[in-house]
């Protein structure tokens, strides 16, 4: 079954359709992708920090070290999510390994 958000992309952003399907299938450069459209509205896509988040956990937990950093930076300075420098700390500390 289809999401209801890649419903929407197919309608509106068919050109991100087989990114989305890389990203949902795991592939975590097109999670990375995907979570940098949405946390910068890129490609007519309206900011959405929830959903840039989402992306930003499957993509770290697969060991994209970037958005570990990245995680760490949102949880340091506290955009987005609360500000919590223990996360912020797992997250660095992942991606320095």
């Amino acid at each position: 079954m289809v999401s209801r958000e890649f419903q929407i992309i197919e309608y509106h952003h068919p050109d991100l359709l087989s990114l989305f399907f890389a990203a949902r299938g795991g592939n975590r450069i097109a999670q990375r992708e995907i979570r940098h459209i949405y946390s910068r509205g890129l490609q007519g896509m309206t900011v959405d920090q929830i959903k840039a988040y989402k992306w930003y956990i499957l993509s770290a937990n697969q060991g994209s070290v970037i958005s570990q950093y990245c995680l760490g930076h949102l949880f340091y300075l506290g955009k987005g999510v609360s500000q919590n420098y223990l996360k912020a700390e797992k997250w660095f500390l992942l991606a320095s390994k």
